[in-house]
């Protein structure tokens, strides 16, 4: 896996984070996850504090994204945009919540839907 670089590919309203050796090959492939044509990739550009993330499985975890890059992911429960800044910001895993009481409303829509399959 040497020799990759991170990009963050960016394109109607959202992004990932792609390895490739180039900025195209890094532009291709964005386009292809977020299934869009090439050209309508609205920036590719290199991020090179997350290079030590290529091969590792899963890629970039998102609350590195979230926490240390400015990235936004959408609450678990009610789906409004949590950026690093959010104050009560809540992380199970990987995923965010906008409040403590989204998230425990979350577990326990999770739970009860556990319950009802058996």
């Amino acid at each position: 896996m040497s020799g990759l670089k991170a990009y963050n590919v960016q394109g109607n309203e959202y992004g990932v984070i792609e390895f490739a050796t180039s900025g195209v090959a890094a532009r291709r492939q964005g386009a292809n996850e977020l299934s869009i044509e090439f050209a309508d990739v609205e920036s590719c550009r290199r991020m090179p504090a997350l290079d030590g993330y290529a091969g590792q499985s899963g890629g970039v975890p998102m609350r590195v994204l979230v926490e240390d890059h400015g990235w936004g992911q959408e609450c678990g429960h009610c789906y409004q945009r949590v950026y690093g800044d959010h104050p009560g910001r809540v992380w199970v895993a990987d995923q965010v919540f906008c409040s403590a009481d989204h998230q425990e409303q979350a577990t326990a829509r999770l739970a009860r839907w556990a319950e009802a399959e058996h």
